[in-house]
């Protein structure tokens, strides 16, 4: 896997910053909203595999953090792709399409890059363990019908190939 950013690569002053304008130019770029930076250790590291991009991160702060993706920011740059979130710790809340998603540890959500959505770390010293996998739309074999309701969801755990799919990530 290749380091996309580390946080611990920069003096703490400046860890926010960096942070901020490093999640502003991930294949699917967000704005970062949070309190006067204070202890923040952000890394991300991505591998691509054929049409799929993989992507393993750890992040903790001691404040509350919101992530958005605005409709500027899809206009910018689409990359017209779904990405199932894998979420290992648990602990963050993202909205998308009208839904809210609530992760616990090892639940698995699903999301499309190219409408808005929010996210919400909380603050905590564990370091929150996400595996993304982003691949493009055409790849799943459902129509936008079948799909638009699962957006901003949990897939259920009694889903065939969940657990599978959990293990195969962490």
């Amino acid at each position: 896997m290749r380091v996309q950013y580390n946080t611990d690569a920069v003096r703490w002053p400046d860890r926010y910053e960096y942070y901020r304008h490093a999640a502003a130019s991930e294949v699917a770029p967000v704005a970062i909203q949070a309190r006067a930076p204070g202890r923040l250790r952000a890394v991300l590291s991505s591998v691509q595999a054929g049409d799929f991009l993989v992507e393993a991160a750890r992040y903790a702060a001691d404040f509350e953090t919101e992530f958005l993706r605005d409709d500027r920011m899809i206009r910018a740059g689409d990359p017209d792709c779904y990405r199932m979130l894998l979420n290992i710790t648990g602990g963050e809340v993202t909205e998308q399409a009208g839904n809210q998603a609530c992760f616990g540890p090892r639940d698995i959500g699903l999301f499309t890059l190219s409408s808005r959505y929010r996210n919400v770390k909380p603050a905590r010293r564990q370091p929150m363990r996400v595996v993304m996998v982003t691949f493009p739309r055409l790849l799943l074999p459902l129509g936008e019908a079948a799909v638009t309701p699962l957006l901003g969801t949990l897939l259920p755990r009694g889903l065939a190939g969940h657990s599978l799919f959990a293990q195969f990530l962490t």
